[in-house]
């Protein structure tokens, strides 16, 4: 059986149920690969500091 793998652009395209589902039954999913916490660490990286 192949796992399917798609590439996303940010983290908000993924399903959030989902996303978390597999992070929490993956072996090595942690608390930082959490759904909310990604979308949090994007949006700190896309603020606007120049104004």
């Amino acid at each position: 059986m192949s796992l399917p793998v798609r590439r996303l652009d940010t983290i908000e395209t993924a399903n959030e149920n989902q996303w978390d589902e597999a992070v929490s039954q993956a072996a090595l999913g942690s608390v930082f690969h959490r759904y909310d916490r990604l979308r949090v660490v994007e949006r700190g990286y896309d603020r606007d500091d120049s104004v």
